[in-house]
């Protein structure tokens, strides 16, 4: 039979929405008596993908030619990959904007790596505020693009200090810096949504004094503490980054940590843990293409299912939020 907009719709969704794998979704139509294999399925979200592409790509084209952008990754197996290993690891790529309805933007790339070389072929071109976690490879980038304000992610600082203060409850260099970002970022939950003015001064009166405690405290610190243990890792850490860690002082626009990118990964790592790998880089690719428009949608106050019927079913506009 010819399959409907309807049915890919529903299936993409179970999938890359729902983290329900192809396998499952099999079993779950045979009890409705319909017969659809997973394979077919798996070339159905090919072609819709397929479909999908230009709007994935316009998608590129607002984030690179806006002023701010989250990077993260995550890990995905992929089993047929020519010159490498099954059990060789490579990533998937978000990129995101955070932003009211119709101004948010994530996307999932498929890369074999995440070095600098891999990361610069998603940023080529972008002049803006680039907030990451302290991976080198984005470093090296900013470092040789002059357009671009690397800014650090504090939440990535604090969760080492948490780990310190698990390993060793009594840990009081590890409480005292994460007491001093958690002011941090009740700080800029207050100003979220003010405007750039309060923003900045809100940051000069009340966060500027805490970084500076912040930087005194584990300046006093980091030769006290053995470099091997949790608190010393969490102290070289704040070393290393603190220069991108501050930048969010001087830019209004700028985010003091990439949460918002870590949380579209969610339903990412959620399917994952069910079908656990992707075939080929050509699925991975798909499913890239498929998270993003999927996620994105649903960031914009849309319905996914209805979205993507509207995807299928017309793709000579299938942009509404933009």
């Amino acid at each position: 039979c010819i399959v409907t907009p309807e049915t890919i719709a529903e299936m993409a969704v179970s999938k890359y929405v729902d983290g329900m794998p192809l396998h499952r979704l099999e079993k779950k139509f045979a009890r409705h008596g319909i017969d659809i294999k997973r394979d077919q399925m798996a070339r159905w979200m090919m072609m819709a993908a397929k479909k999908a592409e230009s709007v994935k790509h316009e998608l590129i084209r607002l984030l690179l030619s806006g002023s701010q952008m989250a990077m993260d990754e995550t890990s995905i197996q992929v089993l047929k990959e020519k010159g490498r290993r099954p059990d060789t690891k490579s990533f998937m790529i978000v990129q995101c904007r955070e932003g009211p309805p119709g101004k948010s933007i994530t996307l999932f790339h498929y890369s074999k790596s995440r070095s600098t070389d891999s990361l610069a072929e998603y940023l080529h071109g972008f002049q803006g505020s680039l907030i990451t976690d302290g991976l080198a490879g984005y470093k090296s980038y900013a470092m040789h693009n002059p357009g671009i304000s690397h800014g650090g992610c504090m939440s990535h600082a604090r969760r080492k200090f948490s780990d310190a203060i698990k390993g060793k409850k009594s840990n009081e260099i590890a409480k005292r810096e994460s007491l001093l970002m958690h002011d941090l970022s009740d700080n800029e939950k207050e100003i979220a949504s003010k405007s750039s003015q309060v923003i900045l001064k809100t940051r000069e009166e009340r966060s500027k004094p805490l970084m500076r405690m912040l930087e005194d405290h584990y300046l006093t610190h980091i030769d006290r503490v053995p470099r091997k243990s949790l608190t010393g890792k969490a102290l070289v850490y704040l070393s290393n980054q603190w220069e991108h860690l501050s930048r969010f002082l001087e830019e209004p626009g700028l985010a003091m940590h990439n949460n918002f990118c870590e949380r579209q990964i969610r339903p990412f790592a959620t399917g994952r843990r069910a079908w656990l790998f992707s075939d080929t880089p050509n699925g991975a690719h798909a499913s890239a293409t498929l998270y993003s428009l999927l996620i994105t949608a649903q960031n914009n106050g849309l319905n996914p299912y209805e979205y993507m019927c509207r995807l299928l079913s017309a793709p000579d506009n299938p942009l509404p939020f933009a």
